[in-house]
């Protein structure tokens, strides 16, 4: 025989279903949410992916001025940007530079950097390597020596004839002093020019009556004295 119910008891039945079948909703749905977090965790990069794994030897110098750093990919995939960064005592780096990844997969790629503020003395260079999901790396860190003062010297002609030209850049002003000086170390001529910051060119005065033969030309500033040699043609 089957039980009676009561209208009282039949509203608590009802009541108590309905509350099963909404906990019953609740868990699926919050079943397929926390599925669909771990696909979306699973999804991404692990913590400590790196970038640098294509990434060649980074090196560089020092030479007209400025510090030029080069480095290469083998590989670009994921590849976001490079950024440069440079110290002064290998400890604290500051972010000087930004460079895009051309994005070549599987093709040797080469970037070239130019420091034209670097520091005199011992810099300290490496790269920050980031991939386009925020992830990055370092590259090994390199160090390069800057002499500053006057560099790129060039004489020219060389042989000369009538006239000598000195073109040669400095990192800020200064005085130069210019000798000529012959192949038995005495001094023939001498004259000290203004220097400005950027390219200088000045021509020694006083050359076109010398007789031929080997002479050397040197330059004193505050930083440096370089000698170089000169050939005077003979006269016809």
């Amino acid at each position: 025989m089957s039980k009676f119910f009561t209208p009282q008891e039949k509203l608590h039945v009802l009541c108590t279903r309905t509350f099963l079948c909404f906990i019953t909703a609740l868990l699926f749905l919050s079943g397929n949410v926390l599925a669909q977090s771990d696909s979306l965790v699973s999804s991404k990069r692990p913590a400590n992916y790196i970038a640098t794994a294509t990434l060649g030897q980074l090196t560089g110098g020092y030479s007209s001025g400025f510090v030029q750093l080069q480095w290469s990919t083998s590989s670009e995939n994921e590849m976001g940007h490079f950024e440069v960064e440079r110290s002064t005592d290998g400890n604290n780096f500051r972010k000087i530079g930004k460079l895009l990844a051309k994005g070549d997969n599987n093709i040797k790629t080469e970037y070239t950097y130019l420091d034209i503020l670097a520091e005199k003395g011992s810099n300290f260079y490496r790269l920050v390597i980031i991939d386009k999901d925020g992830n990055f790396s370092y590259s090994k860190t390199i160090t390069i020596t800057v002499e500053k003062g006057i560099s790129l010297f060039v004489v020219y002609p060389n042989p000369f004839g009538k006239k000598v030209l000195v073109k040669f850049n400095s990192d800020g002003p200064d005085q130069a002093t210019m000798r000529i000086i012959d192949n038995n170390g005495k001094v023939i001529t001498t004259q000290t020019d203004p220097v400005v910051k950027g390219e200088n060119r000045l021509a020694i005065r006083n050359v076109d009556n010398l007789p031929g033969g080997i002479y050397y030309l040197e330059l004193i500033t505050k930083d440096k004295n370089i000698r170089t040699k000169l050939m005077k043609q003979q006269s016809d």
